[in-house]
């Protein structure tokens, strides 16, 4: 199977299905991840933008990520 661009995109929406589906009281809080408003210090900024991108992934990502699912899967379908 070659390399095309479709594998990308497939790639990147399924990154995205797991950033989103992460659960924050279960696994995040041993990273201390669970919530933005902890990180009120500048001691780690890489981890105050991680828990950001969790965040935005489970909060805006849902709807477009139904639709985007909904979409490979039937293309997938189709094509085989």
């Amino acid at each position: 199977m070659a390399l095309s661009i479709f594998c990308l995109i497939e790639a990147c929406i399924l990154m995205l299905n797991a950033l989103a589906i992460l659960n924050p009281k279960y696994f995040l809080r041993k990273y201390s991840l669970d919530s933005i408003e902890q990180f009120d210090l500048p001691s780690a900024p890489w981890k105050k933008q991680l828990a950001f991108l969790l965040y935005s992934a489970r909060t805006y990502g849902r709807v477009p990520l139904i639709f985007f699912n909904l979409m490979i899967i039937s293309l997938e379908l189709l094509i085989g």
